[in-house]
């Protein structure tokens, strides 16, 4: 009996639910829901006269005859630490650049 009672309470709190969901999505316009072909997609095109944040860093350090640290990149730049600490792990691993001294760093010969 109680089993009845709560299977007939939870059954009108889904119609509820149900009516609710039908006024809900009835009010959304139709076709804004589609899913856009793969036609619609236009390539991106690359960004000119841009550099990225890989190739202003090395432009700076190719300028310092001596090397340039890494406090003055970040200085110049306006890039923050972590960014500048990245590009130079990278950079330094592909042997673009070299570490002279403590954070200071120039191309490689």
């Amino acid at each position: 009996m109680k089993i009845q009672k709560e299977l007939a309470k939870i059954s009108k709190d889904l119609e509820k639910m149900s009516r609710r969901i039908q006024k809900l999505t009835s009010s959304i316009p139709k076709g804004k829901g589609k899913t856009p072909k793969a036609s619609m997609f236009k390539p991106v095109a690359a960004s000119r006269g841009k550099k990225s944040g890989t190739q202003t860093v090395l432009d700076m350090i190719k300028k310092s005859k001596a090397g340039i640290a890494a406090g003055a990149l970040i200085k110049k730049t306006g890039f923050e630490d972590k960014k500048i600490r990245n590009i130079i792990f990278k950079a330094q691993k592909e042997g673009k650049i070299e570490r002279v001294g403590r954070g200071v760093y120039k191309i490689s010969k």
